[in-house]
């Protein structure tokens, strides 16, 4: 019965104590304490730990071979000699409280504060190992696609306007590498001479 646990939680760990003694009782026609099947757990080593999620997209084949091709894409740049630029973007929450403050005894501690958090502020970076700091925009609110094909044009002109491109890369590729996100995944590559 103790491999069946271990059986049981190499098929789901998210199994809880009184499910596998449910279990247990349906496949061995025995009912056990959940107290005991904690005990044999934790004798066979598996002890309750936070749960760290992971997508089941995040290591797949197809998003393996997606990096792949990306990498020796990257790769092929960097031999040709392209100038390759970095961009990606944080946000700041602007809302910052504290969650303790100073009363008088038996009076509450009341604080008003707007309704809604407001915006974030977003910060866009591009840059480049020859360069250093190519390029930066800050904005409050979310990045759409439209605000983003604004910042990757305005890159690009500085990138050409820079003394260090037209000393060592003009007429090659310049290449801007995006992240992952929602207002990038539409277009993945464009061309601009």
């Amino acid at each position: 019965m103790e491999e069946a646990l271990v059986d049981y939680l190499e098929d789901n760990c998210r199994y809880t104590l009184t499910q596998m003694q449910e279990m247990l009782e349906y496949d061995f026609g025995v009912r056990i304490s959940t107290s005991l099947i904690g005990k044999k757990l934790c004798d066979k080593r598996y002890t309750v730990k936070q749960v760290r999620i992971e997508p089941e997209t995040c290591n797949n084949s197809v998003n393996i071979e997606k990096r792949r091709v990306f990498g020796e894409a990257l790769l092929k740049h960097e031999r040709k000699g392209s100038l390759i630029v970095y961009n990606d973007e944080t946000n700041y929450s602007l809302y910052c409280k504290r969650t303790q403050v100073r009363a008088p005894i038996g009076q509450r501690a009341i604080v008003k504060l707007p309704p809604s958090k407001g915006a974030n502020l977003q910060v866009q970076c591009a840059i480049t190992p020859e360069v250093g700091l190519v390029h930066y925009a800050t904005r409050r609110g979310s990045i759409k696609m439209q605000v983003n094909a604004e910042f990757v044009d305005a890159v690009y002109n500085a990138v050409k306007a820079h003394d260090v491109y037209r000393a060592h890369f003009t007429g090659k590729t310049i290449v801007i590498v995006l992240d992952n996100a929602p207002a990038r995944r539409t277009w993945s590559k464009r061309e601009r001479t």
